[in-house]
């Protein structure tokens, strides 16, 4: 048995598919894939909504660098 805080489970809980227990979870997580597509990782941020903020961040400093906008 393990014990995860709240906000963990809940993560888990919207990335496992209805049919998949946490254990067939945990392994489709942890397992090494081969030919990995850039692809696979499209949308891989979506789950973090300070990434805008932290893009935004990066855009305004290379514009005064370079004076160069995005």
């Amino acid at each position: 048995m393990i014990s995860v805080r709240d906000e963990v489970y809940a993560t888990l809980a919207k990335l496992k598919t209805p049919s998949e227990s946490f254990s067939d979870l945990f392994i489709r997580l942890v397992k090494p894939k081969k030919n990995t597509s850039i692809m696979d990782l499209a949308g891989a941020w979506e789950d973090f909504p300070e990434i805008e903020e932290a893009f935004n961040e990066i855009r305004k400093r290379r514009s005064r660098k370079s004076g160069v906008t995005f």
